[in-house]
């Protein structure tokens, strides 16, 4: 949970741990985000935004 500091509004932060994927993106974490894109329910808070960061480099 946080506030956006432009608009005061509350959101939902979810962190995908990269460490044990070798693969690319887990697909679990696909399949989430588009039914979160999907869905329209009172109880669900709607996907603003996804973002990225750089992962670090396997030894």
């Amino acid at each position: 949970m946080a506030k956006e500091i432009k608009t005061g509004e509350i959101v939902a932060l979810k962190k995908i741990r990269m460490d044990n994927e070798r693969e690319g993106f887990p697909i679990t974490a696909i399949q989430e985000i588009k039914i979160l894109k999907k869905l329209h329910h009172e109880n669900v808070i709607k996907v603003k935004e996804i973002v990225t960061s750089p992962g670090t480099a396997f030894k």
